[in-house]
């Protein structure tokens, strides 16, 4: 068919799918073999499609591929999903984690360390959490834990508008609170 493809990846594929079907650990191994510059090219990226295309894999094993293959393939920040804006790189990010079928405690507590990268959580990041948590499956204890979070992130915005103008928002509150007497000292200042 005139694309190229991963020998040793194909025939690793082919000794998996020796009993009849892929599963979700071969799948795994799969792709870390494929991760082996620590980034799926081109090449490898195309064997794994042709082999989910080509071979019989469980639902978990091919889920798990997908899942994979599709993540960091865009260059948008956000992905609008029936048109609300969320944070593409947690999302993606969810679907790696809940592509084993369900999010751990310790993996929603990764979610929320990557949402609050910045100076905490932003309203985007905030959705896109909220929408992972009616989306993707949690165990009760993860769920629980990412509820519980959630209540308590307000968002916060980078800036703050006055006027119509941006303003950085840290840098407001620190202003603020140093001239609570009315008075900035030119050491405060610097």
């Amino acid at each position: 068919d005139g694309v190229k493809y991963d020998r040793d990846l194909l025939d690793t594929v082919e000794k998996c799918a020796a009993d009849g079907q892929v599963g979700y650990p071969e799948a795994k191994k799969l792709w870390a073999d494929a991760q082996d510059g620590n980034k799926v090219t081109d090449i490898e990226r195309a064997t794994l499609k042709y082999a989910l295309d080509n071979f019989k894999f469980t639902d978990k094993a091919a889920n798990f591929l997908k899942v994979y293959l599709e993540a960091g393939t865009h260059s948008s920040y956000y992905k609008t999903i029936d048109g609300k804006k969320y944070d593409r790189a947690l999302l993606e990010t969810a679907e790696k984690y809940a592509a084993d079928g369900q999010i751990s405690t310790a993996e929603a507590k990764a979610l929320l360390d990557d949402a609050a990268d910045g100076k905490g959580i932003t309203g985007t990041e905030k959705d896109t959490l909220e929408y992972v948590l009616e989306k993707f499956k949690f165990t009760a204890k993860a769920k629980g834990y990412m509820e519980g979070q959630l209540k308590t992130a307000e968002p916060k915005s980078y800036y703050k508008i006055i006027d119509g103008v941006k303003y950085d928002a840290a840098l407001l509150l620190e202003v603020e609170s140093l001239a609570k007497d009315g008075i900035i000292s030119e050491a405060e200042a610097q």
